[in-house]
């Protein structure tokens, strides 16, 4: 994340290409365009990514704060 957002302290951590933020449905087509280029069948969300990415830093022992 530091790598992403350099000094920048302000402003979405993710931007479109016109400088504002991602709105709900790109996000939503975004992780199902991944999907499916991994071959994945199985309906992936962002809240299942999310919910997986977090289940891998606890497995690995990553602190919280």
């Amino acid at each position: 994340m530091r790598t992403h957002l350099g000094s920048r302290l302000s402003g979405f951590l993710f931007e479109s290409n016109r400088a504002g933020q991602y709105t709900l449905r790109m996000v939503q087509r975004v992780v199902h365009d991944a999907a499916v280029s991994a071959g994945i069948e199985r309906a992936v969300t962002p809240q299942l990514v999310r919910a997986s990415a977090f289940a891998l830093l606890l497995d690995a022992r990553m602190p919280l704060d």
